[in-house]
């Protein structure tokens, strides 16, 4: 007997783990939810549009299903709406799964039982009205380029922290959004969308109820400040090697960047070259000796005419050409 209360005594003190899905219904309204503890993860459309209700918790909640990651919930007061574009790949993990883990901000991993989940988010799915996602929504956008670009190479989409972000680009005071592709990871080839140089970023600027591209580029991150928008580009940015760094503040005028400044080392010792090229006409007045050379150069022995070319040929016309002129083009291009 003492045995028998003491294993139930340690079996209390194991962690609780969800028992499987069920579904709670109110009048025409359904949700498919598990718990664990005093922590339940819903699905359905009680008293909202059709989402994700995890009580309790507030921004990203990500969700990892078998030990693989397979989506995150950007949740405010509890709830985040269902998009069958972005969620997509997390219902599929969720319905055919067998253990879901979730992590909130500030607590600790839950995990569940996916007993019954098809059935239950099944229910939801058919039963509940779903609200209007935005089409100029560009998470959605991206996403579904990243899905069929991963599908073409046979393999899945699971989503990571950070796909989605929110910052004031422009510093108008609105909320702009940031779309990390790299956190849309391709189970067939995890870097996808990115380089030796960064992983593929797109910038949106909010205008009303819509959004406006700003910049699609492989960065190693940005910086928000009072001087601009610093963007850290793929070194081919600045004429550079992949690998090499490239940074350069923007300015935003209207719903475009304008370059205000090249910060890289790279760019500070290119202008360098352009006083440099302000000797090119002097070939004109140089080149003026050579006519009375051509006599001597055809000779075989230029043994003669060496003394009197050696300071000329050093600034001939076919020097400056090679050596000055294409510095400052090279870094009009480059930057």
């Amino acid at each position: 007997m003492r045995s028998f209360l003491a294993m139930f005594l340690t079996l209390l003190a194991l962690p609780v783990m969800a028992q499987g899905w069920g579904v709670v219904e109110e009048g025409e309204r359904v949700r498919a939810e598990v718990c664990a503890g005093e922590i339940c993860l819903g699905f359905g459309c009680i008293g909202a549009p059709l989402g994700f209700e995890v009580a309790g918790a507030e921004g990203e909640v990500s969700l990892a299903v078998d030990g693989r990651a397979a989506g995150v919930l950007r949740l405010e007061n509890g709830r985040a709406l269902f998009d069958p574009d972005l969620d997509a790949g997390l219902i599929r993990a969720l319905r055919y799964g067998n253990r879901l883990r979730l992590t909130a901000p500030d607590q600790e991993p839950r995990d569940f039982r996916l007993t019954g989940s098809n059935r239950a988010i099944s229910r939801a799915l058919a039963t509940c009205p779903r609200a209007a996602i935005p089409l100029t929504d560009p998470g959605r956008k991206v996403l579904a380029e990243i899905t069929r670009d991963c599908a073409a190479l046979g393999g899945e989409i699971g989503m990571e922290p950070g796909f989605v972000r929110y910052d004031d680009l422009d510093g108008d005071g609105v909320r702009d959004i940031v779309i990390d592709y790299a956190a849309a990871v391709c189970s067939r080839r995890p870097s996808l969308h990115c380089t030796a140089g960064g992983c593929r970023v797109g910038g949106y600027l909010a205008r009303g109820e819509v959004y406006v591209p700003l910049f699609t580029e492989i960065l190693r991150g940005y910086e928000v400040g009072a001087e601009g928008l610093t963007l850290d580009l793929e070194g081919t940015a600045c004429g550079l090697y992949s690998f090499e760094a490239c940074r350069k503040r923007y300015g935003i005028e209207g719903d475009a960047l304008v370059l205000r400044e090249l910060l890289s080392e790279e760019a500070e010792e290119a202008p360098a070259a352009e006083p440099e090229a302000e000797p090119e006409p002097e070939p004109e007045t140089v080149a003026e000796p050579e006519p009375e050379a051509e006599p001597v150069a055809p000779p075989v022995t230029p043994a003669t005419p060496a003394p009197r070319a050696s300071g000329i040929l050093e600034w001939r016309a076919d020097d400056v050409v090679v050596d000055f002129a294409p510095a400052p083009e090279a870094a009009g291009q480059g930057f």
